[in-house]
């Protein structure tokens, strides 16, 4: 699935709508440049899950967890080799939700089955292209088409 995203405003629609397509459970991996969007969405989606109060993304910290076993997850400042030595595989429980920034530098870790976004730079705005990797990511996705179609 492929979206225009002209506006922040319209990025912040899109991390609700994929918030809501995933309150049951699932991993939402965001891929992009610098700037591209990924912490608006993360916040967006965040609040989508319930999530109170303001949200920064946990670039020193690498991980903030909120009740629920919902977690946000920064990995701007690490290479593969150093995400395989964190732990991180027992945070993507099929009941937990996670949002993972720059998920591209996590390698195995991340589950296959989850949704994942490539944020991109237009010149009228962001481009978000949205693919999942297995069943339960791709129920996700459908959710999340209806309601984009909206």
């Amino acid at each position: 699935m492929t979206i225009e995203l002209p506006t922040e405003e319209e990025t912040r629609r899109l991390g609700q709508a994929l918030g809501e397509a995933t309150l049951t459970g699932g991993v939402i991996g965001l891929i992009g440049e610098v700037a591209s969007g990924k912490t608006t969405l993360a916040q967006a989606v965040l609040a989508a899950w319930r999530v109170a109060g303001p949200v920064a993304s946990p670039t020193y910290t690498l991980i903030h967890t909120y009740p629920g076993r919902i977690y946000h997850v920064d990995l701007y400042r690490l290479h593969a080799v150093e995400v395989a030595g964190l732990g991180l595989e027992e945070l993507f429980e099929p009941s937990a939700r996670a949002v993972v920034e720059w998920a591209d530098r996590a390698g195995d870790i991340l589950p296959a089955d989850r949704l994942q976004v490539h944020l991109s730079h237009r010149q009228a705005g962001r481009h978000a292209a949205v693919r999942a990797g297995g069943q339960l990511s791709g129920e996700a996705l459908g959710r999340l088409r209806a309601a984009w179609q909206r």
